[in-house]
């Protein structure tokens, strides 16, 4: 069984406020908990550029290529194994908002697809280098709605819409796999109770061929429409609460 967390605002949360774990009121390194309790993945955010143009961080974990690495160096001594997680943005990408990275701004769609292509593989080359065994790359970040927005954007035109997403994340998976050549995709959506939504974004996935392994569902334990019933997987899915 695979077990994850995403620690991706510890090495942040440790240079700022120097945060400390307790369990029985004795202080712990939170990794080795995990490693005892079965985790097994770290799923760990990318941002492409979290800076404001004066170089002032977004802060939320200042998520990119650099503090991916450090926080292997911290424990790559337990051997998990990762997740990334590519926002294509320089800062939070989800339903509400999927906004292209600030030196994307001005692209037209096959530019778009391009920079996605070489951002992915620059950035899983270096993480490949500093030693990272990546088993998931994950493109995009809840794009229910589309991503990149506005190029990539869900919109009532949905064969144009679908088109240009499935453009977008077959040339991530592609430099992805480039790299880490048994790396698996996954799509990442949300609102898992609706079904209808579901069906008819991974049927235009599959039409256009877009290669799918995973598809994984975010959703909050205490929503009364969460719904367990999923309806396509080539193998599982993952459901993230």
């Amino acid at each position: 069984m695979i077990l994850g967390i995403d620690p991706s605002t510890f090495v942040e949360q440790q240079r700022i406020a120097k945060s400390k774990y307790y369990k029985d009121g004795k202080e712990i390194n939170p990794f080795v908990e995990f490693k005892k309790n079965g985790v097994t993945h770290l799923r760990l955010r990318i941002w492409n550029n979290p800076y404001d143009e004066e170089g002032n961080s977004y802060l939320a974990g200042t998520c990119n290529v650099q503090s991916t690495i450090e926080l292997h160096n911290m424990v790559k001594e337990y051997g998990f194994k990762y997740i990334i997680d590519f926002h294509y943005s320089d800062f939070w990408a989800d339903p509400a908002k999927q906004y292209l990275p600030k030196a994307w701004a001005n692209y037209t769609l096959d530019e778009l697809v391009k920079a996605v292509y070489d951002f992915t593989k620059e950035s899983l080359i270096a993480l490949k280098n500093a030693g990272l065994d990546v088993e998931f790359v994950q493109i995009g970040n809840e794009i229910t709605n589309g991503m990149c927005w506005p190029l990539g954007a869900l919109t009532d035109d949905k064969k144009s819409s679908y088109d240009a997403i499935a453009r977008i994340i077959t040339s991530g998976i592609k430099a992805a796999k480039e790299v880490y050549p048994e790396v698996k995709e996954i799509l990442h959506l949300e609102r898992s109770y609706d079904q209808p939504t579901y069906r008819e974004y991974i049927s235009n996935m599959l039409e256009r061929n877009v290669p799918i392994d995973i598809v994984t569902h975010s959703g909050t334990i205490h929503s009364k429409n969460i719904s367990r019933t999923w309806i396509w997987s080539k193998e599982n899915s993952i459901f993230q609460l």
